[in-house]
């Protein structure tokens, strides 16, 4: 299975099981997929599965940094959802 089908499934399965936070982590992740799409003009036939795991771990060090410093700054409680997401984001690479 793609990896971009995968995350479509496991992001239709967490929203539809009532987990509203890996959900919404999914959704930015497709969205940010989507915009790799159209920013490299592969809007229709997609990336693929390699160009998809750069886009992950370009996330996963967004999050990875934001987490950082929010520590720094003494904002665990902000930095807690960056590093949760970052961990559901790091399943698929």
């Amino acid at each position: 299975m793609a990896l971009k089908q995968r995350i479509n499934d496991e992001m239709k399965a967490a929203l539809l099981g009532g987990d509203r936070f890996a959900g919404e982590t999914l959704r930015n992740l497709k969205a940010a997929v989507l915009n790799e799409e159209v920013a490299t003009g592969k809007r229709d036939e997609g990336l693929s599965d390699e160009e998809v795991e750069k886009v992950i771990a370009r996330e996963v060090k967004k999050r990875g940094e934001s987490a950082k410093l929010y520590r720094d700054n003494a904002r665990p409680e902000l930095a807690e959802p960056e590093e949760k997401e970052a961990e559901i984001l790091k399943a698929f690479l």
